[in-house]
């Protein structure tokens, strides 16, 4: 019975030596964002199946601004002069850039089972490095590539979604200040949500399916509206007309709600929730640095100069419908020679064959958001 128990204690400590001496431990700095590290990545991942001794500990320092300040110790304590990412760091070593990496590192990992995890207080260490990718987030973020992801994010389904109910709370109205007053509130109220979800609130609602049944439910309305406005113009089907009155007031009113102040500050509010969804990936890094404690404020400005690119299409949108309305009232007081009743019979027709022209656009692009 002895003899069996220290059998099992022997072997127990020949697999206990075996672990310790069989491990060799890597801290891996990477961000998923950077193009070279995705190789890089690729060659850790295949290392650790091919190596069982291999441990890996990895950090994103685009993701956590915590992982980069703990970079930023090791880049001082090793003193490296060309920083950057992917890095890795053993105990006593480092390498720097995908090429130097792909180049040594299995043959270090292969040839040496015993490397200790690096700690800060390494004194003799040697290392290679070559031209990396910055590994600070903010510097990897510019004033070009910002305005592109604006802009790209602004041309989203879920946006576009948001552009057709715009449009046709402008085509509703005829009256060139209210249409400003209207525009402008919509387009702040979009502006205030995009602020909010760039500092970390939505989230869950922006991962839910709830994003794209918006779209798609505005996409089947817009395409139903826009095919029954053209429907009425081409066979001049006076369907309004035929109302009784109650019938008549009863739309009307609802009409005149929805496009008064409030019921505008409703629908953008509503509308703007609805349109939330992850967006590209400088954004998300951009909101993940704002999401980082005593870096809001850092991220802020940049946060406020993508919200602006990203309602630019609605300011256009705006523009242009008071342009246009602007231009056809000018034709209609031309054309009517100073008689309001002639004046107004153009301004009803002028707006009428406009209308008609943002029912071909709704339908249309209803018609893409129902069905991609």
């Amino acid at each position: 019975m002895v003899n069996r128990k220290l059998f099992i204690l022997v072997i127990m400590l020949v697999l206990f030596s075996t672990s310790v001496v069989a491990s060799n431990c890597v801290y891996y700095f990477y961000a998923d964002d950077c193009p070279s590290c995705q190789k890089t990545t690729k060659l850790i991942d295949s290392l650790e199946k091919k190596y069982d001794h291999l441990n890996v500990e990895r950090y994103d320092v685009y993701k956590d601004l915590n992982n980069a300040k703990l970079l930023e110790s090791y880049f001082s304590r090793y003193s490296v002069k060309e920083e950057g990412i992917p890095a890795i760091f053993v105990k006593g070593s480092y390498m720097i850039s995908e090429h130097t990496i792909s180049s040594l590192l299995e043959g270090l990992v292969s040839e040496d089972k015993d490397l200790d995890c690096p700690t800060l207080s390494d004194s003799a260490v040697i290392g290679l490095t070559s031209e990396g990718e910055s590994h600070n987030v903010l510097k990897t973020i510019n004033v070009l590539s910002l305005t592109g992801s604006g802009i790209r994010d602004s041309f989203r389904l879920n946006m576009v979604a948001l552009m057709l109910i715009f449009i046709l709370i402008l085509g509703f109205k005829k009256d060139l200040t209210k249409l400003t007053h209207r525009g402008v509130l919509f387009i702040s109220m979009i502006f205030a949500f995009n602020i909010l979800f760039s500092l970390g609130m939505f989230s869950d609602f922006a991962a839910s399916s709830l994003p794209k049944l918006f779209y798609k439910a505005v996409g089947i309305f817009a395409s139903a509206y826009g095919i029954a406005h053209i429907y009425a113009f081409v066979s001049d089907n006076k369907f309004f007309e035929k109302l009784s009155k109650k019938g008549k007031e009863r739309i009307m009113t609802r009409l005149n709600f929805l496009i008064s102040p409030i019921g505008v500050l409703i629908i953008s509010i509503i509308a703007g929730i609805f349109s939330i969804t992850n967006r590209t990936s400088q954004f998300m890094l951009l909101r993940n640095v704002a999401a980082q404690n005593g870096s809001m404020f850092v991220a802020l400005p940049m946060i406020i100069y993508y919200c602006l690119v990203l309602v630019v299409p609605f300011v256009l949108l705006l523009y242009g419908f008071y342009r246009v309305k602007k231009d056809l009232a000018s034709k209609a007081n031309k054309k009517g020679r100073n008689l309001e009743q002639k004046i107004d019979s153009w301004n009803k027709h002028n707006h009428k064959v406009l209308n008609f022209v943002v029912a071909c656009v709704i339908a249309f692009v209803g018609l893409i958001l129902t069905f991609v």
